[in-house]
């Protein structure tokens, strides 16, 4: 399969041009759904999917970029999307945040599953609004309840892990034991996790590690989507907590670093204690 962003669906029009047809579409999530030699499918997202034989697929793909219907800028999945082998993504959230602690997720996907998420409009939670991820991962988690599984930990215990362990080892760890336990529901094929400095957890087959993997595996990415999901209810819950506004990032925290400590309020509760800026 071959994904494609920001299609203007009025150009889709040419496709007849190629011998194909508009057919009935078959989900909600779906604007468009043209069938010929590939199956072509515009989503509410502004995602195109173009499915079918490889050399066929290649043929539309060249026929869409000549007709400047699509860009080369693409979200192109760089492994077999459409096998029917079962992988696991994982991301985190809140790692590089001064407040708060931090969110760890993995979701696991078949061939199904995987085209489920593209029509939802999974991709990198980076490149997401803050409202329409909220709205995203409640979705995912209500259809796919046994497919996932997150670890939120607060600044407190966050705090006190640090102290043993180091952030590399607490994520190897933590990656790990969620591993396992999926792993022992679902028969895995493959683990996929966005690469970290340090990254290497042990005991674990079949693990790649990418960067910037929430762009290139879509487990990932519902991973990542999740993760932020409850990175933002952490940061929510802190808020209400200091009754002021946390800032996201660990750039613009001077001021809320300031105001922490004119309230006097224990550190070990709201922020990372070993990053720099706050000591």
């Amino acid at each position: 399969m071959r994904v494609f962003e920001k299609v203007i669906e009025a150009n889709l029009i040419k496709l007849k041009r190629l011998g194909y047809d508009s057919i009935q579409t078959k989900t909600q999530y779906e604007k468009f759904r043209y069938k010929g030699d590939t199956t072509i499918t515009l989503y509410t997202s502004g995602k195109l999917t173009i499915a079918g034989k490889k050399e066929n697929e290649e043929k539309a793909v060249k026929f869409l970029i000549a007709e400047k219907i699509i860009k080369i800028i693409k979200q192109d999945y760089e492994y077999d999307f459409d096998s029917n082998d079962i992988y696991i993504g994982c991301d985190e959230s809140l790692k590089g945040d001064t407040f708060g602690g931090i969110c760890l997720s993995i979701f696991c996907a078949n061939k199904k599953i995987r085209k489920d998420l593209v029509e939802i409009g999974v991709k990198d939670s980076k490149k997401i609004i803050d409202e329409k991820i909220i709205y995203m991962a409640k979705d995912i988690m209500k259809k796919y309840p046994d497919n996932y599984l997150t670890k939120s930990i607060e600044p407190y215990e966050y705090n006190i892990l640090t102290q043993s362990h180091n952030v590399t080892q607490l994520l190897n760890s933590v990656y790990k034991n969620m591993i396992l336990k999926l792993t022992s529901k679902f028969k895995i094929n493959k683990i996929y996790v966005d690469k970290y400095p340090g990254a290497k957890i042990i005991g674990i087959e079949n693990i790649i590690y990418l960067e910037k993997g929430e762009s290139k595996i879509i487990e990932i990415a519902a991973a990542s989507i999740i993760s932020r999901y409850y990175a933002l209810k952490q940061i929510e819950k802190l808020n209400k907590k200091v009754n002021f506004y946390i800032p996201k990032g660990s750039t613009h925290v001077k001021v809320a670093l300031t105001e922490l400590k004119n309230k006097k309020l224990s550190k070990i509760n709201f922020v990372k204690l070993h990053f720099r800026n706050t000591q």
